[in-house]
């Protein structure tokens, strides 16, 4: 791993670890990242993979905390890749406890019709996709109010 980092440091591009095989919960991932603190190294965490092996979306996600890079959005019915939104994975909460952290990071739908050619075309899908995540942004932002938000007694009475 530190060959890794030395290249990565040398060429100024950063490295994300994913949860998944045999490190699929946060607090694994989380390991790693206490064992390499580099600033090269990130994190990217597929909230799928971790509340299937028993991780809670806003625990794992504030553990993995500065050094979340990426969040994956794929939603499963039973083993089955369904829409975002439409199966059991807590996508919503994720998404939701982003927002009022006020995560910058990236969010990544994985659609997996490339290793499963019996599942819907990608176009719609993924059009579907962006609207239900946007709606959940947009619901966590109208309920949230930023860290950096100052309210001046002025503020406060212009909008009473």
């Amino acid at each position: 791993m530190q060959e890794l980092l030395t290249a990565a440091s040398k060429h100024r591009v950063s490295l994300v670890f994913e949860n998944g095989g045999t490190f699929s919960r946060a607090e694994q991932v989380a390991e790693v990242l206490r064992e390499c603190p580099s600033p090269w190294l990130g994190a990217s965490y597929n909230i799928a993979v971790g509340a299937r092996d028993g991780d809670h979306v806003e625990a794992a996600l504030d553990l993995l905390g500065d050094r979340l890079i990426s969040v994956k959005l794929k939603d499963l019915q039973g083993n089955q890749p369904v829409e975002i939104g439409h199966g059991e994975i807590p996508l919503e909460r994720g998404v939701s406890h982003l927002v009022r952290t006020e995560y910058t990071g990236w969010l990544v739908v994985e659609w997996m019709r490339c290793w499963r050619p019996e599942l819907a075309e990608a176009d719609g899908v993924l059009r579907r996709a962006l609207k239900t995540v946007e709606s959940w942004i947009l619901a966590a932002r109208e309920s949230h109010v930023p860290r950096t938000s100052v309210h001046s007694p002025a503020t406060a009475a212009a909008s009473a």
